[in-house]
């Protein structure tokens, strides 16, 4: 049975929380190759920032929570539908 793609991203993120060899932890999540966001992880104040990039302006998003940051990140990876 295949691992959920909810699950790969928890475990990218908690991946993050561990490292401890700088402050600031970057990943980058992408779909078929195009970004779809950038995720930092602050080792001094436990937050997760999120930035999207599936629109055509970037957002930031800042989160104090593993759960809401992944889900945020699987809603961003998910193919976009083409209008």
């Amino acid at each position: 049975m295949e691992t959920s793609l909810l699950n790969k991203i928890l475990n990218r993120l908690g991946a993050m929380q561990h490292d401890t060899t700088s402050t600031q932890q970057e990943r980058r999540f992408e779909v078929d190759g195009q970004p779809r966001a950038k995720v930092c992880y602050n080792q001094k104040t436990h937050i997760f920032t999120v930035e999207d990039y599936s629109q055509e302006e970037t957002s930031t998003l800042e989160f104090d929570n593993i759960d809401y940051a992944a889900i945020e990140i699987f809603e961003l990876v998910q193919p976009m539908i083409k209008k």
